[in-house]
């Protein structure tokens, strides 16, 4: 007859069980894989209203160099079109913060609360090499803390911060280019002649960017890195950001060439964003 186990066996297997639960929640994190998902819905919805904004400054224009007014509370009321807000829209707030603000201050009063809690800030507008620009604060989990826009290796923050130009085009900031917890980059250098996209393997997004566009800052908006003309916690670290080494294929498929001769503001690849 099969004896029932002892009270020392069901403390020993309590003990592993819980030694096992503890190391996983240590190696994968829940905050590390929630950061993710939340910065990607932000890129995604964002990106969506800043390129309906565009889209719907061209259909007056029918110029495909149509600027956009970014004027923060016109900015700020044009994003509420396309963004599903759960409180009143208070874009009177936005353009309270200065564009050279370089770290989150929680005195902040958001431009809009979207429908999944997340806080919006617009700033006023600034300018970079003579291009204006406005920046989007995110608090991508709300109220939630720590609403820190500091990050740290063993804490990503969970309050971003994009550039939109005059086109409407959304630019990443900080340490979303390096910390692959946020984001990742690939480069795609062509479609082959079965229609399939030929792409290089996941890249932190800097160093995708770095290599589809050759190091240099293009026609394209996905080339645009402002690091260097960023402050405060937006200013991700030179040793986070080193300078990829770009390889003889990134060059073979990378480069225009017109006429024999290389032209260095336009490239045949891109950058696509993924989570």
């Amino acid at each position: 007859m099969k004896k029932a186990f002892s009270l020392l066996e069901i403390l020993i297997v309590t003990v592993i069980v819980g030694i096992i639960a503890v190391t996983m929640i240590t190696t994968v994190r829940p905050r590390d894989l929630e950061v993710g998902h939340l910065y990607i819905s932000a890129y995604t919805f964002l990106k969506d209203a800043s390129d309906n904004i565009f889209l719907d400054a061209q259909s007056i224009t029918h110029d495909h160099k149509t600027e956009v007014d970014l004027n923060s509370q016109t900015f700020c009321n044009s994003l509420t079109d396309y963004i599903n807000t759960t409180v009143a829209p208070t874009c009177g707030n936005a353009g309270t913060i200065g564009f050279a603000a370089g770290t989150f201050s929680p005195d902040w009063k958001p431009s809009l609360i979207a429908s999944n809690t997340m806080k919006i800030y617009v700033t006023s507008p600034g300018t970079i090499n003579g291009e204006k620009y406005l920046k989007i604060w995110v608090d991508l989990n709300g109220d939630r803390k720590p609403n820190t826009s500091t990050w740290t290796e063993g804490s990503p923050a969970d309050v971003v911060a994009f550039a939109v130009d005059s086109q409407a085009n959304l630019i990443i900031l900080g340490a979303p280019l390096f910390d692959t917890r946020y984001v990742w980059g690939r480069i795609h250098y062509t479609t082959n002649e079965n229609g399939k996209g030929v792409y290089s393997k996941k890249l932190p997004f800097y160093q995708a960017q770095y290599r589809a566009f050759l190091g240099q800052q293009t026609d394209d908006y996905l080339s645009k890195n402002l690091n260097d003309y960023m402050s405060g916690d937006l200013k991700a670290p030179a040793n986070k950001i080193p300078a990829p080494t770009i390889t003889s294929y990134d060059s073979e498929m990378c480069q225009n060439v017109v006429g024999g001769v290389s032209n260095s503001t336009y490239s045949s690849c891109t950058v696509q964003v993924l989570n």
